[in-house]
């Protein structure tokens, strides 16, 4: 069994081509070995061919992007390259701040540049947030809701009474025919924990933080 695997492209090579003779070692093991630096190189990339390509063609080409503090991963190795590089530009020299290019999913409008400490870079949705660095210990099942609300909702300065957000679900609840006026004191019959058991899951409390 051979040390150095075959897989991807080198399965369509000829035997012949990388062994010339019955004289089988020793043989390169590198991928520099056998593919010189190309000239669309210009010189510039060395001979880690595996930190960009693959064995499976050339043109399977890995994102660049791990230079210094800036790291990109997750959902942007699936973006085409054209993405970002309009018209073959280089983006050397932009920063590192998720803003310079998400200007426009902003909806918190620049009131905070640490993306991250809400956003991950393999989705922006769902989000994170640590409620008790602004003074509301979650309670209940809230600790664990994913944050997805509309882009027309505030994220800054919202209530911790029940009813800023759950006021539709009492409207819609009476439409329905169930003994539910609509009132705003969700938690003279609900708690924090969940809608049903409804009045002996009484909570007392209208606020979802502790």
């Amino acid at each position: 069994m051979s040390s150095f695997r075959i897989d991807g492209g080198h399965l369509q090579v000829r035997c012949t081509d990388c062994h010339p003779s019955v004289t089988f070692k020793p043989r390169p093991k590198t991928c520099f070995g056998c593919h010189p630096e190309p000239a669309v190189h210009k010189g510039q990339y060395g001979t880690g061919c595996e930190q960009c390509h693959s064995t499976r063609t050339w043109e399977d080409i890995k994102p660049l992007h791990d230079v210094g503090d800036f790291s990109l991963k997750g959902a942007h190795n699936n973006i085409a390259c054209e993405r970002c590089h309009r018209d073959n530009r280089p983006l050397a020299g932009s920063g590192n701040l998720c803003i310079n290019c998400h200007r426009q999913d902003d909806i918190l409008q620049r009131r905070t540049l640490r993306c991250g400490e809400c956003h991950t870079q393999w989705s922006f949705a769902p989000a994170k947030f640590d409620h008790s660095r602004v003074g509301c210990n979650l309670t209940g099942i809230h600790r664990t809701v994913a944050l997805r609300l509309p882009p027309q909702r505030q994220l800054l300065a919202m209530s911790p009474q029940c009813v800023s957000c759950h006021y539709d679900d009492a409207i819609k609840a009476g439409n329905t025919g169930t003994n539910h006026p609509a009132q705003t004191t969700c938690a003279n019959c609900h708690s924090p924990n969940t809608w049903a058991g409804a009045p002996a899951a009484a909570f007392k409390r209208e606020s979802v933080c502790r």
